[in-house]
C-alpha cells in the first residue's frame, strides 16, 4: 500500500521545518541589525529554506555557495526569484520588489559569508 501524497508533503514539510533555522543576520542579538537583511531572513525562511536548506547549502533546489560568481550582478539574482527559472518557482506575485531585494541581499551578504571552509 502507498502512502498518501498528503502524509508524505507533511512529513518532508515537518522534516524541513525541524532541520534548523536560517543563520542570524549579524548585529540580530544587539540591536543594530540592518532591517532589509532581517527582512529578508524573513523570506528565506518563509519561501526558500524548504528548497535551499536553511543554510543555503542546498536540498531539492541548488546550494547558493556559488550565487554570487553565478550572478555577479545581483539583478539577474533578483530576476530569478521574482520570474523562475527551470524547477524554481515564480516569487514576483508573492513578494513585493523590495521584499525580493531583501531577501536576495541576505543570501548574498548571510548566506554567502556561511560557507567560508574552516581555517579561512
Amino acid at each position: 500500500m502507498r502512502p498518501h501524497p498528503l502524509l508524505a508533503s507533511a512529513v518532508l514539510l515537518v522534516a524541513t521545518a525541524c532541520a534548523g533555522s536560517p543563520p542570524a543576520v549579524p548585529g540580530a542579538d544587539s540591536g543594530t541589525a540592518d532591517p532589509i537583511l532581517v527582512e529578508g531572513r524573513g523570506v528565506w525562511a518563509r519561501s526558500c529554506a524548504s528548497c535551499h536548506a536553511p543554510d543555503g547549502s542546498g536540498g531539492r533546489g541548488p546550494s547558493l555557495r556559488a550565487a554570487v560568481q553565478r550572478f555577479p550582478d545581483s539583478r539577474d539574482q533578483v530576476e530569478v526569484v521574482a520570474d523562475g527559472r527551470r524547477g524554481m518557482p515564480a516569487f514576483g506575485g508573492r513578494y513585493s520588489d523590495a521584499e525580493i531585494i531583501a531577501v536576495v541581499r541576505y543570501t548574498r551578504e548571510v548566506l554567502g559569508t556561511a560557507f567560508q571552509p574552516a581555517g579561512s
